[in-house]
């Protein structure tokens, strides 16, 4: 794995064009061909642990707005958005628990 060409050897062989990657909403998108290796917005956190304080405060963080209502958070998801989207992300990823059940919320 540490020759050179290693890695463009492999994914020709295998003729994988694209990575999808599964990125938390907080994690950086630097660092990588984004071309290559393509962020995917992870959103398990945002959907299952919205009430969590510490997932609310890293949500802050990455959006630099506060989610105290539903404004600020419509707007600070949507700052994330913005950011995946700028970076190359056109994928959102839900990892769901086998036994979930959904039901349709009025917006």
């Amino acid at each position: 794995m540490n020759e050179r060409g290693w890695e463009e050897k492999v994914l020709r062989r295998s003729n994988v064009e694209k990575i999808f990657l599964t990125n938390d909403f907080d994690d950086p998108l630097e660092g990588f061909d984004s071309r290559r290796y393509v962020p995917c917005l992870r959103t398990d956190d945002l959907v299952f642990h919205l009430g969590n304080p510490a997932v609310r405060e890293r949500l802050a963080k990455a959006s630099g707005i506060d989610p105290a209502s539903e404004p600020q958070m419509r707007d600070a998801l949507s700052v994330l958005f913005q950011h995946f989207t700028q970076h190359g992300a056109n994928v959102v990823h839900l990892n769901a628990p086998l036994r979930s059940s959904f039901r349709r919320v009025a917006p």
